[in-house]
């Protein structure tokens, strides 16, 4: 929520003044106190307090802030509150036979609807799960980067980015040059482009053109890495 509301406080602040500090929120009844240990590489580590909000707490946070994102989020947990209203059941008159049958009945069927929902919610998120995953193994690269590096960032050797790429028409070489190109519908796509280099040699300059892949390659060859499909289908 902090994040969102895109407070130019940090958040150790901003909590306090917010929430902890304010005579109007009352620890237990509007929020609540989630203590975690943040795991660090290296030695030592360091405690965060996290902090649960009512939906009514979050709301009246959110006017505070008196900013556009605050009217935002207070719509968005308006309309969870309005939800929660709408969600509370009607219990059907279990002395008439009749009525309890259909409320059993109903209940089931609800149930079978919730299961095949929940299944077909796991089977989005598992045929998401590599998607997700190449985009944390790139989440680290910074422009566009040359084949070695591109191989580094998805944890494949660079001899298999090379047989992809080349295989699936994203680099060509001219004929006498030793130099890799980009096809152009490739570079059009945004998917490589080429960097231009001057090197001098004993006085005289020579331009060296290199492709390179561009963060949105990256992301589409981590997918296609990660499906571990055959290149020759990775147009």
């Amino acid at each position: 929520m902090h994040k969102f509301l895109e407070s130019k406080q940090d958040f150790s602040n901003w909590v306090k003044s917010k929430i902890v500090n304010n005579h109007f929120f009352e620890d237990g009844t509007d929020y609540i106190l989630l203590n975690n240990i943040v795991e660090q590489t290296g030695r030592g580590g360091h405690n965060r307090i996290d902090y649960a909000l009512t939906i009514n707490t979050a709301k009246k946070v959110s006017m505070s802030e008196q900013t556009e994102k605050g009217d935002q989020a207070r719509d968005y947990f308006l309309r969870c509150e309005q939800f929660v209203k709408n969600s509370v059941p009607q219990l059907p008159d279990f002395t008439n036979p009749a009525i309890a049958a259909r409320a059993w009945a109903d209940e089931v069927e609800q149930k079978a609807l919730a299961e095949h929902q929940c299944k077909k919610l796991s089977e989005t998120i598992l045929d998401q799960a590599p998607m997700i995953a190449a985009h944390k193994r790139i989440a680290v690269a910074e422009g566009s980067l040359n084949m070695t590096a591109s191989a580094k960032h998805l944890q494949i050797r660079p001899i298999e980015i090379k047989r992809i790429l080349i295989s699936n028409k994203w680099i060509y070489r001219r004929a006498g040059n030793k130099n890799w190109l980009g096809y152009q519908d490739k570079i059009q796509q945004g998917l490589i482009e080429h960097k231009i280099t001057i090197v001098s040699v004993d006085g005289n300059e020579k331009v060296y053109e290199q492709f390179r892949i561009t963060p949105k390659g990256l992301i589409k060859l981590a997918n296609m890495a990660q499906h571990g499909l055959e290149p020759a289908i990775l147009n």
